[in-house]
């Protein structure tokens, strides 16, 4: 795949996960042979690493990154047959790793307040569509599109491995919320939230949808989140776009 070409994959890649820092690994395909490379670059850095990664990657070195990030959730070892399961769930990057092999990058609507919990949801999706449940981790990187994948047992007769191919693309968040959206069902007159599975932005997320439900206000939403908000740094912009998420939401 000519230089031109991977560099448009990458940028392409970039351009719809929009973080601000990515984590690269390069891992030699003989792993015990040479040590693993790690590396952290802005989006203009790695573009403009496209022609190294290139050259190891012609070496033997596997190129694989991540967006830095708790709300970026990959899926490993993704199986054809479960295209049609993931594309339900809005993912915003397909790469086929191998023939008929995929890894599906997924962009939350909200941050995870930890790794734990950015942790849980990845294994929750993974048992949903049957991925690799050993790459569901906040720091487990995927392949970089426009690369070859050095597997041997990829390796065509005539020495030649496969490229990773970017399949679709689109900046978008997932529809995915933890455990079925259970939440907004905890959200009543006169009952408890109950915390322990969800994160707060979840309870404000479930609060809003519920209140849209009952044709309240922006102004009531807004009023009824800002009790939420002691001791938490956020302002009212995030009411505004949780508000706003939740109409898009609703509207669904």
């Amino acid at each position: 795949m000519p230089t031109n070409i991977t560099k448009q994959a990458v940028k392409r890649y970039i351009e719809t996960l929009q973080a601000d820092i990515y984590d690269v690994a390069l891992i030699y395909y003989k792993k015990d042979e040479k040590p693993k490379i790690r590396l952290s670059y802005t989006a203009e850095q790695l573009i403009r690493s496209v022609g190294f990664l290139k050259a190891k990657n012609a070496e033997g070195y596997h190129i694989y990154g991540r967006p830095e990030g708790l709300k970026y959730i990959l899926l490993d070892d993704i199986k054809h047959e479960k295209l049609l399961e993931l594309a339900k769930l809005k993912p915003c990057l397909l790469i086929e790793t191998s023939p008929r092999n995929y890894q599906a990058w997924l962009k939350l609507s909200f941050d995870p307040e930890d790794y734990q919990y950015s942790l849980d949801i990845g294994r929750e999706l993974q048992q949903m569509l049957d991925a690799d449940q050993g790459a569901v981790s906040p720091r487990q990187v995927g392949r970089l599109p426009g690369y070859t994948n050095r597997k041997q047992q990829y390796r065509n007769p005539d020495g030649k491995y496969p490229f990773v191919i970017l399949r679709k693309y689109q900046n978008r968040e997932s529809s995915f919320h933890p455990r079925g959206g259970r939440a907004k069902n905890l959200v009543g007159k006169g009952r408890k939230i109950e915390l322990k599975r969800y994160s707060m932005s979840e309870v404000d997320f479930a609060i809003a949808c519920q209140m849209i439900r009952e044709g309240r206000s922006d102004f009531d939403i807004e009023s009824r989140l800002l009790q939420n908000l002691s001791g938490r740094n956020k302002g009212r912009c995030y009411i505004s776009t949780t508000i706003r998420k939740a109409r898009e939401a609703i509207k669904r």
